[in-house]
């Protein structure tokens, strides 16, 4: 398979700068097809050999939070997040939480119960704010850090909030003297509760570089930024320590190569990798992350399953430790921990989705295009929509075959609901397509043509 192979990295003498930071950190975002507690454990064992020394753990709706809104079926109880806790601290991984307390704040602003936070009425992701907003923010802060009492580094988030002071935060952003002053009113507040219990705040670097380099200097020291992205590096690493930040460099080993790959592109992780401990060698980070984003945001699709993924993690997390890379040190570092074969199989099932799912998507929209000319062209009783028709029919039959192949292997180490749910989030639009497709085959099709195709062709 072409996402197998697993390009080399750079020579010793061509990385003689880059010194391995203090924090280099695995990213689990656990907003799609969380794993099994046992599993995660097990990929804990993984990620500690593969050279990380911290986990940044972005709970979302897994997190076992007061209110059951906020929780999914399969949350992780009390007792999960203990021993999660303990199997980090005895594999020397700091955990470091992250909780979103501003922008992206869908599993909380997209329950009515919760709408009056939200900073516009239509959009779901951003909290509107105010005295309230903190405090409910705060509160959440509050229930982590009361099961996780070790931590010592907390991400607030804080990324692409761009609606803030449009809506209901108008007023406050002008009296404030701005959108980002009352941006930083906000982290302050939540900073100094995190002071309060000896936790140091991270954000997202995006917003606070929109500052002029006088005002960032106002808020820089109170905060780690965690620069993100793949272009434009140095100048915004050089505008966070000119300003008195610290930096965290943060590119990602999946979830970046599109809003519902099943897959991350090696070759793509690796180029975006290597730019960061470019970076790394210039400038003194803190820390380095490796984001694993499992949905670009709480309530998109989910893309790239971890178990696909894994070779992907231990790439950077060699590269981060300042060794070099290679398919069999990958290998042999998936078999030392007992996870090589289930990987293998895991990036076999996922290609054949990825390939099934290329396939339905150039049947329906071809036959789209299809039914668009014989509109404009008037033409009547053809045969081609019925050969289109029973394409689709064909690879519709293969992908319940592949369900049952995909619940057999996955279903070990994720909720069979949770499963469910990626698939069908692949496939639901082509079975909808296929609808289309029939109308289009009474209506432009002749009667007799997918008959007459089976009788030819066998099929």
């Amino acid at each position: 398979m072409e996402s197998d192979k697993i390009p080399v990295a750079e020579k010793d003498a061509e990385r003689q700068s880059f010194h391995p930071p203090k924090f280099r950190a695995v990213h689990i975002d656990l907003k799609g097809m969380p794993p099994h507690p046992e599993r995660l454990l097990r990929h804990l064992e993984l990620y500690a050999a593969a050279g990380y020394n911290a986990l940044l753990i972005e709970w979302e709706d897994m997190f076992p939070w007061k209110d059951p809104l906020l929780r999914r079926r399969e949350t992780y109880r009390g007792k999960d997040i203990q021993a999660l806790a303990d199997r980090a601290a005895e594999l020397n991984l700091e955990i470091i939480p992250l909780v979103q307390t501003l922008g992206h704040m869908e599993n909380v602003l997209r329950h009515e119960a919760y709408a009056q936070y939200r900073e516009l009425d239509w959009l779901n992701s951003e909290l509107r704010s105010a005295g309230k907003s903190a405090k409910l923010a705060a509160g959440m802060l509050g229930e982590v850090l009361d099961l996780l009492p070790r931590t010592g580094y907390l991400h607030l988030g804080g990324d692409e909030v761009a609606g803030l002071g449009l809506g209901h935060s108008g007023k406050a952003a002008r009296r404030a003297g701005g959108k980002m002053k009352l941006y930083f009113s906000h982290m302050n507040i939540l900073s100094e509760f995190l002071r309060e219990r000896g936790v140091r705040p991270i954000l997202w670097a995006d917003m606070a570089l929109t500052l002029p380099s006088q005002e960032l200097k106002q808020y820089a020291a109170g905060f780690d930024f965690a620069v993100w992205g793949g272009g434009d590096l140095e100048r915004k690493a050089e505008r966070i320590r000119s300003a008195g930040g610290r930096i965290w460099g943060a590119p990602c080993f999946k979830g970046a190569d599109g809003i519902t790959s099943d897959l991350p592109n090696l070759d793509a992780r690796k180029k975006v990798i290597s730019a960061y401990l470019e970076l790394a060698g210039k400038y003194p980070l803190n820390g380095l992350i490796a984001c694993g984003w499992s949905r670009y945001t709480t309530l998109r699709s989910q893309c790239e399953p971890v178990e696909g993924a894994l070779d992907a993690a231990v790439m950077a997390g060699m590269l981060f430790s300042g060794g070099s890379v290679s398919e069999d040190k990958i290998s042999e570092c998936l078999r030392h921990c007992g996870l090589l074969e289930d990987h293998i199989r895991s990036k076999e099932l996922l290609s054949e989705l990825t390939l099934l799912r290329g396939q339905c998507r150039r049947y329906l929209f071809d036959e789209l295009e299809l039914a668009a000319a014989q509109k404009c062209l008037r033409i009547k009783k053809d045969a081609k929509n019925a050969w289109y028709l029973l394409a689709m029919k064909r690879r519709l039959a293969e992908y319940e075959t592949l369900k049952t192949e995909f619940h057999a292997h996955f279903d070990r180490f994720v909720s069979a609901r949770l499963v469910e749910e990626y698939l069908e989030e692949r496939f639901l639009p082509f079975r909808r397509g296929l609808k289309w497709m029939l109308s289009d085959y009474r209506r432009y099709g002749h009667p007799d043509a997918e008959q007459g195709y089976r009788e030819l062709f066998g099929c």
